[in-house]
């Protein structure tokens, strides 16, 4: 039979011959980095704000880099040891590093591992592609390619598209997740007086009574 020899499915078409959409991102990996960067000194700054005050550490200032490193200025140079003590101890020691400034001893600078800041950049660069999928799956575009060109660069490709324009805009569109921190301020006693008000204004009792369903 002269059907035998055509294939049971349908051939995907590409781009050369159907037509469509195609598009090169660049992930900002540097942003997403100076992100995770801020939030390590918004930890450190949490750490030592929570420290035994005979430690000495109260008085120690942070400041975010260029180069995505924090800088740390102590009051005495001998708090150095219990800064390192305290920060391992609550951020281990496996994707940072904490060095002493050995021309000016009561400034140290705490950084990312070499190792780590390359698992960063392909992790961001994986979930920047992800993200692109999803967005595009939502269209229920068949055949659409997510690949990575190289560097921090995505090639999207949709064959068949005719009108681009929508999901341009929804591929192209920045994703963020925010972190803040909470404020370290208020005594447990303060909360717990807030809680409390606001309990209050919303008329919510302080157990539930329960009813049997009948």
């Amino acid at each position: 039979s002269y059907f035998a020899i055509l294939p049971d499915s349908e051939i995907n078409l590409g781009l050369d011959l159907r037509g469509g959409l195609y598009l090169e991102l660049s992930v900002d990996i540097q942003e997403a980095i100076k992100h995770q960067s801020s939030l390590l000194k918004s930890n450190l700054a949490r750490i030592i704000t929570k420290s035994d005050a005979e430690s000495g550490l109260q008085k120690t200032t942070l400041q975010l880099t260029e180069s995505q490193a924090v800088q740390i200025t102590l009051d005495d140079a001998n708090h150095f040891l219990p800064l390192s003590d305290l920060i391992y101890k609550n951020m281990g020691r496996e994707n940072i590093t904490l060095a002493q400034n050995s021309s000016d001893p009561k400034s140290a600078t705490l950084q990312w591992k070499e190792a780590y800041l390359k698992q960063m950049e392909s992790t961001i660069l994986e979930q920047a592609s992800n993200a692109v999928r999803n967005r595009i799956d939502r269209f229920g575009v068949a055949e659409a390619s997510v690949s990575k060109l190289g560097g921090n660069r995505l090639v999207v490709e949709l064959p068949g598209i005719k009108n681009p324009d929508g999901i341009i805009d929804i591929v192209r569109r920045t994703g963020k997740l925010e972190f803040r921190m909470v404020d370290q301020s208020k005594t447990t006693e303060e909360l717990a007086a807030l809680v409390a008000t606001k309990k209050a204004d919303l008329k919510i009792e302080n157990e539930y009574e329960k009813k049997s369903l009948k």
